[in-house]
C-alpha cells in the first residue's frame, strides 16, 4: 500500500507533564512546545505506514478536521448468526464515499459497505459455513483495502470484494489467524510470508525467511516488504528477494513493523529488556532504542505517541515521546476504579489516532462495560473531551478510524460513528 502524505514535523521542547484522566489538567505545565501541523491532505507532509490507523489499517493517519466535542451519528449492525451473541466491528475501510466494515461473530461474520456520510447500506455478504467454498465453520479475522477492493480474512479463507459493487472477485485458502496483519498494494496482498496476486488470489511468491512461527508478521510499504518474527527483522523486494536482516535480540518480539520518516520502528513490549527498536529502513542499520509501546505507535513528525498497558495490574497511559532523543514530553494516565482486589482498569483498545492537534484514544474496561473515547490535547496531553459509548465493546480490540470528518468505532453491537457537535 502506498503511504499517505499528510503532515510536517513537530517542534518540541524538553519538558514533561503528567496528566490525569480525572482532572484533564497537566500536572507541571500548560505547554510542551509541541506544535501540531496536521493540515488536510495534500498540504501535510508526514509519511507513515504501519498497523492500525488509516482506512486500510496501515497507520498513515488520515488528515481530517473533526473537533474535540463529538456526538453519535449513524450505527450499523448486521444480523447475528445463530451461534453468536454479539457483533464486533473488527476493521473498517473508508474509500471515497464508501465505508466497508468487517464484522466478527462466533464462528461466522459479515462484510458490508455503507455510504460514509449517511450509513445507508450499499451491499453485504455473509462469511459463514453456508457461503465459504467448503462449508467449514468460519469467522472474520481482519481486513485491508487498496482503495479499490477490500480483502477480508477469515479463519480459513481470504476473500476479495469490490468496494463499490460488492462483487466477490475471488476466494483462496488463508493460513493466517487472529491478529495477523494484512497489507495490500503493488498488485499484491501480503500477510506473514505469503504474497498473493491481488487480481486472482493466486500465490505470487513466498518470502524465504530465516525464522518462522505462527505469530510472525509482515508489512508492505512502497516497494518493500518487512517481515518480523522472533526478534528477526527482514526486508524483501517485491519479487521476494531478501535485502537485509537484523536481529533485535528480543526472541519473543514478532510485532508488526512501522515505517515513518525513512525509519523502521519495531515496537517493544515492556521496559527495560524489550524496548522499541529503530532501524534504517533502506539498509537495516541500527539507529536507536526507544520506549516500548504495547499498541502500534501513532506518529506526527518528530513525536510518537506510545501506549503503556502494564502486564501486571496497574494504570495504563499514553505518552508523547521525541523520536530522536527519547524524551517524554507528557504522559496521560487513565483511571483505575474500584477497590482491591477488584480494580477496574481503563486500557487503550486500539492504537491512538492523531488528528489536527488531538490524540484520540479508544478505551476499554471489560467486555461488560461501554467503550470510551478520549480526546487528548496533543500539545499538553490534557483531556479535551471524554465520550462513553452506548454499547459494550470487545476488550480484545476493534475498529477505530477517522475519515470524512467522523469517527468509525467498534461498539460491541456493530459499528458506531461520531461527528462533531
Amino acid at each position: 500500500m502506498s503511504p499517505l502524505v499528510r503532515r510536517t514535523a513537530l517542534v518540541a521542547l524538553v519538558l514533561t507533564a503528567t496528566v490525569s484522566l480525572m482532572s484533564g489538567l497537566p500536572a507541571s505545565a500548560t505547554t510542551t512546545g509541541i506544535v501540531p501541523t496536521h493540515l488536510p491532505y495534500p498540504t501535510g507532509g508526514t509519511k507513515t505506514v504501519g498497523p492500525g490507523i488509516d482506512s486500510a489499517g496501515q497507520n498513515a493517519q488520515l488528515a481530517d478536521s473533526l473537533g474535540a466535542a463529538i456526538k453519535p451519528s449513524w450505527h450499523s449492525e448486521p444480523p447475528v448468526c445463530p451461534s453468536s451473541g454479539d457483533t464486533n466491528a473488527v476493521a473498517s475501510a473508508t474509500a471515497g464515499y464508501y465505508t466497508v466494515v468487517a464484522y466478527r461473530e462466533y464462528e461466522c461474520g459479515y462484510v458490508a459497505a455503507y455510504r460514509s456520510d449517511t450509513g445507508v447500506k450499499v451491499w453485504q455478504h455473509s462469511i459463514s459455513a453456508a457461503t465459504n467454498p467448503y462449508h467449514y465453520i468460519d469467522a472474520v479475522t481482519g481486513m485491508v483495502s487498496d482503495g479499490t477492493n477490500v480483502y477480508v480474512a477469515s479463519q480459513s479463507y481470504l476473500y476479495a470484494f469490490n468496494i463499490v459493487t460488492g462483487t466477490r472477485l475471488w476466494t483462496t485458502d488463508y493460513v493466517g489467524g487472529l491478529g495477523i496483519q494484512l497489507s495490500a498494494g503493488n498488485g499484491l496482498v501480503v500477510y506473514q510470508n505469503y504474497a498473493q496476486d491481488a487480481k486472482t488470489g493466486k500465490n505470487r511468491f513466498d518470502l524465504m525467511t530465516q525464522i518462522w512461527g505462527g505469530d510472525c508478521q509482515s508489512m508492505m510499504a512502497g516497494t518493500r516488504i518487512y517481515f518480523s518474527c522472533g526478534g528477526d527483522i527482514e526486508a524483501f523486494d517485491l519479487t521476494g528477494k531478501r535485502l537485509w536482516r537484523y536481529n533485535t535480540g528480543d526472541g519473543t518480539n514478532s510485532r508488526v513493523p512501522q515505517l515513518h520518516g525513512g525509519l523502521l520502528y519495531i515496537p517493544g513490549s515492556w521496559a527495560p529488556t524489550r524496548m522499541t527498536t529503530v532501524l534504517n529502513a533502506a539498509t537495516g542499520v541500527f539507529v536507536r532504542k526507544l520506549a516500548p509501546s504495547r499498541l502500534p505507535i501513532a506518529f506526527d513528525g518528530h513525536v510518537g505517541f506510545f501506549t503503556d498497558i502494564p502486564w501486571q495490574p496497574g494504570a495504563a497511559s499514553v505518552s508523547a515521546v521525541d523520536l530522536t532523543t527519547g524524551t517524554t514530553y507528557w504522559t496521560h494516565t487513565f483511571a483505575v476504579t474500584g477497590t482491591s482486589p477488584n480494580f477496574t482498569y481503563t486500557n487503550p483498545n486500539a492504537a491512538p489516532v492523531v488528528e489536527n492537534g488531538i490524540v484520540w484514544v479508544f478505551l476499554a474496561r471489560d467486555t461488560l462495560s461501554p467503550g470510551q473515547i478520549a480526546a487528548l490535547d496533543e500539545v499538553t496531553g490534557a483531556t479535551r473531551s471524554f465520550t462513553t459509548e452506548a454499547g459494550t465493546i470487545n476488550s480484545g480490540g476493534g475498529s477505530f478510524e477517522i475519515a470524512r470528518h467522523r469517527i468509525f468505532v467498534d461498539s460491541g453491537s456493530g459499528l458506531q460513528t461520531y461527528v462533531a457537535k
